[in-house]
């Protein structure tokens, strides 16, 4: 099986809380060197770029250089996924390092790191990251603004906020406006992009029923490896409700061999929906073009 990307979830703790995430009802906790090295081991063959998110904050880890490091021997490309809080004291240890490919940054986190949304100091040091990363030409930085279309007045008074705030400290040559498209991106400078999207709702077993009918990437282009080496089928299943297997007990291969996970596979191929959770999942109606 070939999947186009991994996600591993270093570390379920987090520097912040914000409303938009949910957060998770497993324990705090920080993947160990040993399992994380064990994961390198059994994505061999099977995808060849790691995400480091899922929930909780990566760069809480006290070992995510070293991580990073680990994966360059098996040729990996590392992206990862903050919240941008940490990114200052962060930054050494993520610059000049061969398997980093991209830092993302969630402009959305902002209302939730600074109570007087002091956007430009938050930016700044960002900017600065981003500069030097353009340096070595390989690395690449994503601000995301996952919050558009909502509706909300105030969300939309802060991405206008945040927007100006850009202008002012990357000295843009023109005015930014939110993106009218799903997805879309905008260059901010090298090695340098701002990528809008709506605000997306988790899938919860509580969530009412969005149909039997439709398909989704999971185990199909992802999956995703959580703390404590649980395998489930995607990054939103926050809670591990659909537990396919561990690699701490079993080998990769022979999990996503599994019963359930072929049942899931081969749902989506036949667009058909097996799961209770997905059945919940609003974020899957995305990838329907045909509802």
């Amino acid at each position: 099986m070939k999947l186009r990307k991994t996600y591993i979830e270093i570390t379920t703790a987090c520097n912040l809380s914000c409303s938009f995430c949910g957060g998770t009802r497993r324990a705090a906790q920080f993947m160990e060197p040993a399992l994380f090295t064990h994961i390198l081991e059994q994505i061999q063959g099977i995808s060849h770029r790691i995400y480091f998110h899922v929930m909780g904050e990566p760069l809480l880890h006290p070992r995510v250089s070293r991580f990073i490091d680990l994966c360059e021997p098996f040729g990996y490309d590392v992206y990862l996924v903050t919240n941008g809080r940490l990114l200052p004291p962060a930054a050494p240890g993520l610059l000049g390092r061969p398997s980093l490919r991209q830092v993302s940054v969630s402009l959305h986190c902002l209302p939730h790191s600074f109570s007087d949304l002091d956007i430009d100091s938050f930016l700044i040091p960002v900017r600065d990251f981003a500069s030097r990363a353009a340096d070595q030409g390989r690395l690449w930085v994503e601000l995301r603004l996952w919050n558009t279309g909502g509706g909300d007045p105030a969300e939309a008074d802060l991405n206008n906020r945040i927007l100006r705030s850009l202008e002012r400290v990357l000295a843009l040559p023109s005015p930014l406006d939110i993106a009218p498209c799903e997805k879309a991106a905008v260059m901010l400078g090298p090695n340098l992009s701002l990528q809008f999207a709506s605000r997306f709702q988790w899938p919860d077993p509580a969530a009412p029923p969005q149909g039997s009918r439709g398909t989704c990437y999971g185990l199909r282009d992802q999956l995703a490896i959580l703390v404590d080496g649980t395998v489930v089928p995607c990054c939103l299943d926050r809670n591990a409700v659909m537990v396919l297997g561990s690699v701490a007990h079993s080998p990769l291969r022979e999990i996503l061999n599994g019963e359930r996970a072929v049942r899931i596979r081969k749902g989506f191929s036949q667009r058909t929906v097996v799961e209770d959770l997905c059945s919940r999942c609003t974020y899957r109606l995305r990838f329907d073009q045909h509802r």
